[in-house]
C-alpha cells in the first residue's frame, strides 16, 4: 500500500482521493497470497479459523503500517492535509491523527470482510481448486 501511494505520487494522480478504493484490492491480494502460502506449507489443509485469523492478521499488519506512514507522511506535508481538508467529506475536522485512524478503521474493516469472503470460498472449493 505504500508503494501504491507512493505510484500514484510519482504520477500526479495522488489528489485523486477515490483511488483509495484500490487498497481493497490490494490488500485481497495480499490476503489470498497469505493464504495460499500457508496452505502449501501446510499439507494442502487451512482450517476455517485458521485461516480467518491469518487473514485477519495479514490485515492488521498491513493497515497498521500504513496507517501509520499516512499520518507521519500527512504531519510532515502539511499542503496535502490542507489538500484533504479541503476536498475531503468533513475535511474540516481532519487532522493527520484522524486521518490515519480513519484509514485504520477503514482497512480493517476491509479486511473483515475479505477474510470472511475469502474463507467462505476457500471452505466450498477447498478440495476441488486451489488458491491462487
Amino acid at each position: 500500500m505504500v508503494l501504491y501511494f507512493f505510484i500514484m505520487k510519482y504520477a500526479g494522480l495522488v489528489q485523486l482521493l477515490e483511488l483509495r478504493a484500490l487498497n481493497f484490492f490490494i490488500l485481497l491480494g495480499g490476503i489470498l497470497l497469505a493464504l495460499n502460502r500457508y496452505k502449501r506449507s501446510n499439507g494442502n489443509q487451512v482450517s476455517y479459523l485458521e485461516g480467518f485469523g491469518l487473514g485477519l492478521l495479514t490485515t492488521g499488519v498491513t493497515v497498521a503500517v500504513f496507517s501509520a506512514f499516512i499520518g507521519i507522511y500527512l504531519h510532515m506535508n502539511p499542503s496535502f492535509m490542507e489538500f484533504i481538508r479541503g476536498h475531503a467529506l468533513m475535511g474540516a475536522y481532519l487532522n493527520p491523527p484522524t486521518v490515519a485512524l480513519g484509514i485504520l478503521i477503514e482497512g480493517s474493516i476491509s479486511g473483515l470482510i475479505i477474510s470472511f469472503a475469502c474463507m467462505q470460498y476457500f471452505k466450498k472449493f477447498a478440495n476441488d481448486h486451489p488458491i491462487s
